[in-house]
C-alpha cells in the first residue's frame, strides 16, 4: 500500500474519532464534566473531571464529590487486553452512524467479563499483546442496556462504580 493512501486513512480515522467525541460530549458537558484531551497519546483520548458544586447544604443539581474518569473512545464495542487493569472506560456507538444511534458508556474491564471464554484463553489475550474483539451477543447486547447515554450519566458516582468492580470481580 502506497505510504500517501495509509496516511490519508489515518487521517481519515482521526476525523471521524473527533466527530464522534463531539457528538458524545455534550451530555456529559450538561452534567458538569470537563473534558480534558491529553497533548499527546498517553493511552486515553480524553479525560472527564467533575468538581464539587455547593457549599455543604443540600440543593438540587448539587455534586458531592469530585469523579475523575479516563475515557478510551472507539467506533464499535471493542475491548482490548491493552487497556485491562487501568480503569478506562469506553464510548461508543451502536452503529457507525446515522442521526439515530445510541451512545454508551462502560467500564472496559466489565465489558471484558462478556467476551468469550475462548478469547480470553488465546496466547495473545494472556500475554497481553495488543488483541482487540468487537462482540455483541445477547448476553452484552442485555448488559448494555444499564449504560445507555445519557441515563448513564446520572448514576456515575464513587458508590456506583465500586458496585461495578465489585459486579466485575464476580462475573470474572
Amino acid at each position: 500500500m502506497k505510504k500517501s493512501i495509509v496516511k490519508r486513512e489515518r487521517r481519515r480515522g482521526e476525523v471521524i474519532e473527533v466527530l464522534n467525541r463531539y457528538e458524545f460530549l455534550p451530555d456529559f458537558i450538561k452534567s458538569n464534566f470537563i473534558p480534558y484531551v491529553p497533548e499527546f497519546d498517553v493511552g486515553v483520548d480524553f479525560i472527564l473531571y467533575r468538581e464539587v458544586i455547593g457549599n455543604g447544604e443540600t440543593k438540587p443539581n448539587q455534586i458531592d464529590e469530585e469523579l475523575l474518569l479516563k475515557v478510551q473512545a472507539k467506533g464499535r464495542w471493542r475491548v482490548s487486553s491493552k487497556y485491562f487493569g487501568r480503569d478506562i472506560w469506553m464510548a461508543f456507538p451502536d452503529k457507525p452512524h446515522g442521526e439515530d444511534r445510541k451512545w454508551y458508556f462502560c467500564p472496559h474491564d466489565l465489558m471484558v467479563a462478556y467476551v468469550p471464554t475462548k478469547t480470553k484463553g488465546t496466547t495473545s489475550w494472556r500475554l497481553g499483546a495488543y488483541g482487540s474483539r468487537s462482540f455483541k451477543t445477547k448476553k452484552a447486547k442485555e448488559f448494555l442496556r444499564d449504560f445507555e447515554m445519557p441515563a448513564i450519566i446520572s448514576r456515575l458516582s464513587k458508590d456506583y462504580i465500586k458496585t461495578l468492580r465489585k459486579e466485575f470481580a464476580e462475573k470474572w
